[in-house]
């Protein structure tokens, strides 16, 4: 069996270099090795090879790390707003949305949705708030309607208030 890649190993101990903590390093293997510089030159080669495959591993790992990071950039951002309107025709709108007054227990607002809490789960119709320009209609339990409306959350939840519902 012949070992063919190890003659390189060989020339590189037989070469002299113009660094001398390299001819130091080279003569000091030859000597602690005994005449077996080619195993020990193949140890270190294939502990190298094991440095370099584990440094490659952790920088996949903070690669796929970083990538699984949610992150979205300000222009990415899905603004939420509604058309300018009446704010007296979206308050109508609302409350018939909402199954009339009597099916609203009361009204609150955070950031830019409109939390309403309900009698009855079942007089809500979606589809005619969304008719009526609400971009989004989240249902998180069977008491409460939360509608995604945007900046004028407060002028709209104000109004609803004002109606003493």
């Amino acid at each position: 069996m012949t070992l063919d890649f190890i003659v390189p190993m060989l020339i590189l101990l037989q070469w002299r270099t113009n660094i001398p903590f390299l001819d130091q390093m080279l003569e000091k293997l030859s000597k602690i090795s005994g005449g077996r510089e080619e195993i020990v030159l193949l140890a270190l080669f294939i502990l190298l090879l094991l440095f370099l495959l584990f440094i490659r591993s952790v920088i996949r790992k903070r690669r796929q790390k970083e990538a699984l990071q949610y992150h979205i950039e300000e222009k990415d951002r899905y603004h939420i707003s509604m058309e300018k309107q009446d704010l007296h025709k979206l308050v109508s709108l609302l409350i018939e949305g909402l199954g009339g007054k009597e099916n609203i227990l009361s009204v609150r607002f955070d950031a830019k949705k409109l939390k309403v809490k309900i009698k009855e789960y079942a007089l809500v119709q979606e589809n005619t708030l969304r008719m009526a320009g609400f971009p989004g209609v989240v249902r998180p339990s069977k008491d409460e309607v939360h509608l995604l409306i945007g900046d004028e959350a407060g002028e709209l939840c104000e109004a609803l208030q004002n109606l003493n519902l």
